[in-house]
């Protein structure tokens, strides 16, 4: 389950790019991926900041991708 509550934003465009981010971290977790420190991995913990979530691409880096193969 995965709540909107902190990534809502009067932009549709922007909310729906957070909710995709916010759903395939989410899903990483349930593969076993932990945070990653890598900076614009989407595994990165966002820290208790939405500009974190805004700022990583969506994707994997290759660590994050290895370890799930």
């Amino acid at each position: 389950m995965i709540s909107t509550y902190r990534i809502k934003n009067t932009n549709q465009k922007k909310f729906l790019a957070r909710l995709k981010k916010v759903s395939v971290h989410e899903l990483g977790h349930n593969l076993g991926l932990k945070h990653c420190k890598s900076d614009k991995c989407l595994m990165r913990d966002a820290e208790e900041t939405i500009k974190t979530v805004d700022y990583v691409d969506l994707i994997l880096c290759d660590k994050c991708k290895q370890r799930i193969k």
